[in-house]
């Protein structure tokens, strides 16, 4: 199965298990399956794998730079209403905007819910790079069975709102 490397631009403190189907409990372990054992690199010591560790704790989230127009922050407002209400803040929560839970929504399989944190710089997305942008990727979660309720479809204009507000993230 294609997979794509997730964001380390997206902050990756707090946002343990690691790996797109949360497999791996820390970043020790994945660099020990990963690099060691798939790819037959190097062992490294505690202290490196600590250091790196560390530094990549230390990447801060790409953000967004702009002043919005006032239909720009209109439509935004109305994108992170409709994150709420949609029930994507559901899994994209917190200061980390993942749960870090390994779920399947809509038609896809489990994976690890992504931090959408510089969503807005991470083209392609999913698991497997194929949604070409963020209004894809949205689209790719319906239907969706969230808290209990299902959604089918997603209404246009909401749907660029939607965009709007994870572009701000």
């Amino acid at each position: 199965v294609q997979r794509r490397t997730q964001s380390l631009a997206a902050g990756l403190a707090d946002t343990a298990p690691y790996h797109w189907e949360g497999e791996f409990a820390d970043l020790e372990l994945l660099d020990t399956e990963i690099r060691e054992q798939r790819m037959n690199g190097n062992r490294h010591a505690q202290s490196y794998k600590a250091a790196l560790a560390r530094w990549l704790f230390s990447i801060e989230p790409l953000r967004a730079s702009w002043d919005p127009t006032d239909t720009e922050a209109a439509s935004i407002e109305r994108g992170a209403q409709a994150f709420e209400d949609q029930g994507c803040a559901s899994c994209h929560a917190g200061a980390p905007l993942t749960n870090n839970a390994t779920v399947a929504v809509g038609e896809r399989p489990a994976m690890q819910v992504p931090s959408l944190r510089g969503v807005r710089w991470r083209a392609p997305y999913l698991h497997d790079g194929s949604a070409p942008d963020l209004g894809a990727a949205v689209r790719a979660m319906y239907p969706a069975q969230l808290d209990g309720r299902r959604i089918d479809t997603i209404d246009p204009l909401t749907l660029l709102d939607l965009v709007a507000y994870l572009r701000t993230l």
